[in-house]
């Protein structure tokens, strides 16, 4: 029992990685606040979980606000690129419906299209976060893990939907632990799905 609760116990890790991810969520809300500068909160935040996996030690707080600190620019000019995005796509939507007596028709592909292109822009900041390339290349490489991995697509997609959406919304009782871990703990655990991914296209360490 002693073993359990000591300080290389597993008790003792599980409750210190909590102990992290509020601590690091607590830092992305505040840098996610001015709705400008959320590329470079989450670009921060996949650095910091994408660390947490690893073997060295981790601060949350002042390892945020370094990666933030680092990653602003690109994270800014990337989360900018996602806006027009989704507003192009929206509007798009709006455009369509308003105009076509056949709208289902071209609903349809554009659906297809849009899911497409949403399951690409989850990859862009563990990305940026993970690895040193322009935004344009960025994108692309996006894109191509979103079609060629389309199972851990999904999976990290709906990890993002159960955790953001469904649970504030059907279990809002518990929305103050809720607000603690979301989004860092919706980070660490999409960052399993991601480094397996990334593990596929990286070429083995020669020694």
């Amino acid at each position: 029992m002693k073993r359990v609760f000591s300080v290389d116990g597993k008790v003792y890790q599980k409750l210190a990685i909590v102990a992290e991810l509020v601590e690091l969520n607590v830092a992305f809300l505040i840098a996610v606040l001015p709705i400008v500068t959320a590329g470079a909160a989450f670009t921060a935040l996949y650095t910091v979980v994408n660390q947490l996996h690893g073997k060295d030690l981790v601060k949350p707080w002042p390892a945020f606000w370094r990666a933030f600190r680092i990653n602003w620019r690109k994270g800014t000019e990337a989360w900018l690129i996602i806006l027009g995005v989704i507003l192009l796509v929206a509007g798009g939507y709006v455009l369509i419906g308003s105009i076509s007596r056949s709208a289902e028709l071209i609903m349809i592909p554009l659906t297809i299209l849009c899911a497409l292109i949403m399951l690409s822009m989850m990859y862009v900041f563990p990305l940026l976060a993970r690895y040193e390339n322009s935004i344009r290349q960025t994108f692309a490489n996006s894109l191509v893990l979103a079609l060629q991995n389309m199972i851990d697509s999904i999976l990290v997609f709906l990890l993002g939907f159960i955790v953001c959406v469904y649970l504030p919304i059907f279990y809002w009782q518990f929305l103050f632990a809720w607000l603690l871990t979301a989004f860092s703990g919706t980070g660490y655990l999409q960052m399993i799905l991601f480094r397996r991914v990334f593990a596929r296209y990286e070429q083995p360490v020669q020694e």
